[in-house]
């Protein structure tokens, strides 16, 4: 398997209300030779782009 990345919300406003998803980077269309600054770039970029 290669790299992944996982993200998880917990609402402070409605209690039990939490979510978390795993994903790898290719899953996200992100090369998975990215390291450091360039990966979170990246990451940041497609997170924000929905």
């Amino acid at each position: 398997m290669g790299k992944t990345v996982t993200f998880s919300f917990n609402s402070g406003e409605y209690i039990g209300t939490a979510a978390t998803e795993t994903f790898t980077l290719d899953e996200l269309g992100i090369d998975e030779i990215l390291e450091g600054v360039a990966l979170k770039e990246e990451l940041d970029r497609v997170f924000k782009a929905g």
